[in-house]
């Protein structure tokens, strides 16, 4: 799934909103350990940088095994022309796409 920046704001926001519900309504004991599953969530490489203009196929047997992706794809290429990169050409051009 392509997230845009807007869906990624809300997401965070949630996120916030949820950690203080949780705050309020466990004990200390109970909270620390949900807070702390919540600030991996929240952090940026969590939400996903993937390129437009791709398929959740491409982006698993693709970009996530590229030497290029550290949690967001970092090709030079891809960024301006989403992708349009050398790895999801070669893998469109395996599988008999265009």
């Amino acid at each position: 799934m392509n997230l845009t920046d807007r869906q990624k704001q809300i997401i965070r926001e949630s996120i916030k909103f949820y950690s203080q519900v949780i705050k309020q309504k466990l004990p200390p004991t109970q909270s620390n350990a949900i807070l702390l599953d919540i600030s991996e969530l929240d952090s940026e490489e969590k939400i996903e940088q993937r390129p437009t203009d791709i398929t959740d196929e491409q982006f698993e047997n693709v970009c996530k095994k590229c030497d290029k992706f550290t949690n967001k794809c970092n090709d030079v290429v891809a960024k301006k022309y989403p992708g349009k990169c050398d790895p999801i050409l070669h893998y469109k051009r395996n599988k008999g796409e265009n």
